[in-house]
């Protein structure tokens, strides 16, 4: 039998269980959910410079960020700065949430 002593203390992260044993997500989208979950609150971050951390290419990235926002683990919402597109909230959920809010009022209210 083996045996693990964890002796962390400090400068740690909490993941979610769901998202370690959930066997339809890929280890690089798990891993990169991780990686996001470790950062501070208001982490500001350019897809580019996380890329070349991580030791991916774009394009990797962006598919494995992908995979999270369509299980629902990582949300993300569009800024708008004067009225133009700016860049993107992303916020991380501890539990797939399938919910998508409308931000779009109605002709009815």
């Amino acid at each position: 039998m083996n045996k693990l002593n964890n002796d962390i203390k400090k400068n740690f992260t909490i993941i979610p269980n769901d998202i370690i044993r959930n066997k339809n997500i890929s280890d690089r989208a798990r891993f990169i959910f991780c990686y996001m979950a470790s950062m501070p609150d208001d982490w500001k971050f350019y897809q580019g410079a996380m890329a070349k951390e991580l030791g991916y290419t774009k394009d990797t990235l962006r598919k494995y960020i992908e995979e999270l926002l369509e299980t629902g683990y990582l949300y993300r919402e569009q800024r708008r700065e004067k009225g133009k597109f700016d860049s993107y909230d992303y916020t991380i959920n501890f539990s797939p949430c399938m919910e998508k809010t409308d931000t779009v009022k109605n002709g009815s209210g």
